[in-house]
């Protein structure tokens, strides 16, 4: 079973004030849209198939923007039937944070990152990046521990 599947079967677990942190293969805008009305944030890497058009959103700072994306039309593929998609809101608004300053060990040099935390203040760009890192780490780790 693809992880995305496994993910949406504990989606009605996250509560307020819970983070769903993961990579990009999770970035789409079906499974971002259902976790705040649960009361729950996503800090998710950018698909690479999207935009990071920092000039198409609001800028807060440097590297850090709003934007706003449009729900998708269905596709059968999407997770959802129909009536579940238009249930979604027809758009959300996203922020986007941007480094190119990569720890070790990762193969990117540039790392997109969307958050529905809107709020600069409620968590930096550094803070941001550095959950994401972290997961990045766990993940280093628990396929360590693996022998994988």
């Amino acid at each position: 079973m693809h992880e995305r599947t496994l993910f949406r079967r504990i989606l009605e677990h996250f509560g307020p004030g819970e983070v769903a942190v993961a990579d990009r293969g999770f970035c789409s805008y079906v499974d971002i849209a259902r976790l705040p009305g649960r009361g729950a944030d996503v800090v998710f890497r950018l698909h690479q198939r999207r935009p990071s058009d920092f000039r198409a959103g609001r800028r807060l700072r440097p590297e850090d923007c709003l934007i706003v994306w449009a729900r998708p039309k269905w596709i059968p593929s999407c997770g959802l039937s129909r009536e579940q998609l238009d249930a979604l809101p027809q758009e959300m608004i996203l922020r986007m944070v941007r480094t190119t300053r990569t720890p070790r060990g990762f193969r990117s040099r540039e790392i997109v990152v969307v958050t529905t935390i809107l709020d600069p203040e409620e968590a930096s760009v550094d803070d941001l990046l550095a959950l994401y890192r972290d997961r990045w780490m766990a993940e280093l780790n628990w396929h360590g521990s693996c022998g994988a």
